[in-house]
């Protein structure tokens, strides 16, 4: 399946989540050896909405594994189903927006990764970083040192190795949580939409998945999460609302909490190396693009590591790729500001009736998800996404 790798040096992939199986599967195809480290095993779960847009899906496809060629099983989504106080209010999204498990969506594509001779797997050992500049780095993990010519950092938002390279990953001032949990539908139908509960202190979200399974997340403050991450308060909230929707459920799996998820860029570089994923910017999940973002960084990365094997000096190469990253996830930046400011303010939510009414919700949802080429909505949706970094982000880019 895979090219004859390359002899200018081997690539080293700290974290097998998403960003960094995608990099690992691109520089396998272009013919580079790779070593991807993660401190986990798979299968593993992960707290997370689970809905994968479009553009998720399309770098997929682009790599060679599409979701039917990974044989993962999803759900066509054909929009968002919110409720706010007594009214329920449709978004449809024409764009392709699926319901997966991310269980298995990471399990199939290490499992993928694992097909390429010119990719090493070492799972079950946390990572080191013991040497990282342009040209070199030696991890080391599970007793062993591995060396190479290029370091990629895909190890989550908290990620320990920018932190170990001298970064310091601050969390936002006015902090939003998450968890996430799976339930199975035992009664009635849920119909195949992102189901949105707008309630005091965040939102709820159930995205109905294969085979009658249904993830419920929820995001917000303190005063929302805390008991909703306890098992007995997440059933009583859990069974009001599925009564509200018709349909009734029963958990699969206990609740899975995460840290701060506002949107918070950390910088696409430090030391040499290519940070992708979270590790680099997490993004609120309200707007449903931390897949699909941790994806297309993995991907674009990976070309990037490749061209930097070429006639451009790497150091020129590694600038490419933060300037066209940033370009290509500016709208994605600003359709996450403006969803959430939308969701968690009380003027926006007021303003919800009249955005969904007058077909505009739609419009800007529908020219930000979907694959092909920008038009005007999608412009002016990335000036929203302008690069506006602290003074501590603008040092770390500069690191």
């Amino acid at each position: 399946m895979s090219a004859t790798p390359r002899k200018e040096g081997r690539v080293i992939v700290i974290g097998a989540s998403l960003a960094g199986s995608m990099a690992a599967i691109e520089l396998a195809r272009a013919g580079l050896r790779v070593t991807l480290i993660d401190k986990e095993s798979f299968p593993r779960r992960k707290p997370c909405g689970e809905g994968l847009s479009a553009r998720g899906q399309a770098e997929l496809t682009a790599a060679g594994c599409s979701l039917n060629e990974l044989s993962c099983e999803h759900r066509p989504l054909d929009g968002y189903r919110i409720f706010h106080g007594s009214r329920s209010l449709e978004i449809p999204d024409e764009a392709g927006l699926v319901g997966i498990s991310r269980i298995e969506l990471d399990n199939r594509l290490i499992s993928y990764a694992a097909r390429f001779p010119s990719i090493d797997i070492v799972l079950g050992g946390k990572a080191s970083v013991v040497e990282s500049r342009i040209g070199h780095c030696k991890v080391r993990a599970r007793g062993c040192d591995f060396v190479g010519g290029t370091l990629i950092v895909a190890d989550g938002a908290a990620s320990p190795t920018i932190r170990s390279l001298g970064r310091t990953v601050r969390a936002p001032r006015l902090p939003r949580l998450g968890t996430s949990s799976s339930w199975g539908l035992v009664r009635g139908e849920l119909l195949s939409k992102v189901h949105t509960v707008l309630v005091r202190g965040g939102e709820i979200y159930l995205t109905p998945l294969a085979n009658g399974v249904v993830n419920v997340s929820a995001l917000g403050d303190r005063s929302l999460i805390q008991p909703f991450a306890q098992e007995r308060s997440l059933r009583v909230r859990v069974d009001a609302i599925a009564e509200m929707i018709g349909v009734s459920l029963e958990p699969m799996y206990a609740p899975l909490s995460c840290g701060a998820i506002n949107t918070y860029y950390r910088g696409a570089s430090i030391h040499g190396a290519y940070v992708v994923g979270d590790a680099c910017e997490t993004f609120d999940p309200c707007a449903g693009f931390g897949m699909a973002h941790a994806l297309l960084t993995g991907r674009l990365a990976a070309q990037f590591v490749t061209r930097g094997l070429g006639e451009l000096a790497p150091d020129t190469v590694l600038r490419a790729y933060e300037l066209e990253r940033e370009d290509r996830i500016r709208d994605v930046r600003g359709f996450t500001r403006l969803t959430s400011a939308t969701m968690t303010s009380g003027i926006g939510r007021m303003s919800l009736p009249l955005l969904v009414s007058t077909g505009l919700a739609a419009r800007v949802s529908s020219s930000v998800h979907d694959t092909h080429g920008p038009d005007l909505v999608r412009r002016l949706v990335s000036l929203l996404g302008g690069r506006s970094l602290s003074p501590h982000a603008e040092a770390m880019t500069a690191s």
